[in-house]
């Protein structure tokens, strides 16, 4: 059962922390004209940058223990 708990706990924090930086930058750096529009393949380049900007962050800074 602390296996199952932890594992819920660690993706619920990891997943705020993505959306919670990724909508900060979404909302101040997203709204620039040309990263609005810059797709590459339909999908939209300024997406995949905030996520890897979020991710390398939270490597980075954050650290996450299991409370279980």
């Amino acid at each position: 059962m602390r296996v199952a708990l932890n594992s819920i706990s660690f993706a619920a924090s990891f997943t705020v922390a993505i959306l919670t930086l990724y909508f900060i930058q979404y909302f101040t750096i997203g709204m620039i004209p040309k990263l609005r529009h810059w797709t590459w393949k339909r999908i939209y380049v300024k997406d995949v940058i905030f996520v890897a900007v979020a991710l390398l962050v939270i490597i980075t800074f954050f650290d996450f223990y299991l409370p279980y």
